[in-house]
């Protein structure tokens, strides 16, 4: 079963946006021919596409390994799970078996003379790389792929690629493709699309919310939306994605914040056991979530959410504004407290999860 899960690779759409140039940068940097080991780092801004393209990377070069890892939103597994776990996971794909034991020495033992491929996604810190593979003896050849935002990680053997915004060509052309469904604009619509895709900084994750929310809209509504992106700075993709959020009814507002905060990477079917018990429409909500772009479910039944969403709606649902009792859902370190307060009862919130 481990082998399996692990085995399997996202699929992407035919006609990804913009990515051959970048893809075909990192390869070169990557050089699969050189008998080196090489670290390659991918950095830039929140929504750029950094996980997209590494991961289609690695789907390409995975099979000329003896062993390959791929390990998703570090920071946030990390945070939820521990390093431990994260340690353990990395081991047992090289082994191809599940290993209990954790700790550096444990992946160092594991990599050593290994020819592999490691991709390691949204790496928040040195102390991150340093736990999960300094130290080791990896065969030559072998090829580590990391994401990050935060340029300081790479060190001078490390080769960088800053993942930009995209051109304008290709930042038209993916809105045009969500709002319009690869259809050609009205001629009423030319103008404002351009302007719409001005006011995003260019960054793919705001270019394919917007468009997706914007599809089948009236040209009022194109205009309303216009002037609300012009109020917020490119820099706060957050405030833009929160105008999807907000056109949502109110059960699948509720689902998207359950989503945020508990389940992404959970089965939706479990999930599902929950919203029919609160006489929300499931399927309803999930597929106008999944239209707008705003979460979707992988074929694993899965359900996934970009982490800009996913801060998003825990940034809704947990306003820093406001004491941890007022809020509608807890998690984590606070959830534990609030729970353990001889001051709060259990109606004071809604939802918890430790």
């Amino acid at each position: 079963m481990l082998k399996q899960l692990h085995d399997f690779l996202p699929s992407f759409p035919k006609d990804l946006v913009g990515i051959d140039d970048h893809v075909a940068r990192v390869k070169n940097l990557a050089d699969t021919a050189s008998p080196e080991t090489r670290i390659i780092v991918i950095y830039g801004i929140g929504g750029i596409g950094k996980t997209t393209l590494a991961t289609f990377i690695y789907k390409e070069l995975f099979d000329k390994f003896d062993c390959h890892s791929r390990l998703d939103d570090i920071r946030e597994t990390i945070k939820n799970k521990g390093m431990e776990y994260v340690q353990s996971l990395l081991a047992s794909h090289i082994t191809k078996s599940r290993v209990h034991d954790f700790g550096i020495e444990m992946i160092r033992l594991c990599c050593s003379k290994k020819k592999v491929l490691i991709l390691l996604d949204d790496v928040d810190s040195r102390a991150h790389l340093d736990n999960l593979i300094g130290g080791c003896d990896f065969e030559s050849g072998s090829r580590i792929i990391i994401t990050c935002r935060d340029k300081a990680l790479l060190k001078p053997e490390y080769k960088g690629y800053e993942l930009k915004e995209m051109n304008r060509e290709d930042s038209l052309l993916l809105f045009r493709k969500c709002a319009f469904e690869g259809e050609q604009p009205p001629i009423e619509h030319v103008a404002l699309s351009s302007d719409i895709v001005a006011t995003t900084g260019r960054i793919p994750l705001a270019l394919v919310i917007i468009g997706s929310f914007l599809k089948r809209k009236d040209k009022g509504i194109w205009i309303e939306t216009l002037e609300k992106l012009k109020k917020v700075p490119h820099i706060d993709v957050q405030q833009k994605l929160k105008i999807s959020y907000n056109s949502l009814g109110y059960e699948e507002q509720q689902m998207f914040l359950d989503i945020a905060c508990f389940f992404v990477g959970i089965d939706k079917r479990i999930v599902a056991y929950l919203w029919n018990d609160l006489h929300y429409r499931v399927d309803f909500g999930l597929e106008r979530m999944m239209e707008l772009s705003l979460m979707k479910v992988n074929d694993n039944n899965e359900l996934r959410m970009h982490d800009h969403l996913r801060n998003l709606g825990r940034a809704i649902a947990r306003p820093v504004d406001k004491e941890p009792w007022e809020c509608s859902r807890l998690w984590d370190e606070e959830a534990t407290t609030v729970q353990r307060s001889k001051a709060t009862s259990e109606h004071d919130f809604a939802h918890v999860y430790t």
